[in-house]
């Protein structure tokens, strides 16, 4: 039997931090993700696809500058 963690104790998000085109329009937010169940992962990886080129995606908050 595997134990769900994210409902014992909640889930443990970390912060991805995203700078991306939307046509000729920058954008910068910061999105979250579960690194125990992956919570939040299909709505950033649908984010990143509609952006245009130039992604960047980091977990370091010192590339989002």
């Amino acid at each position: 039997m595997k134990v769900n963690w994210c409902k014992i104790l909640g889930h443990k998000f970390v912060p991805v931090f995203l700078i991306g085109y939307y046509g000729k329009r920058k954008v910068k937010f910061i999105a979250t993700e579960c690194v125990r169940c992956g919570f939040g992962a299909d709505d950033l990886s649908d984010t990143i696809h509609k952006m245009d080129n130039n992604v960047v995606c980091s977990y370091n908050e010192e590339y989002y500058k």
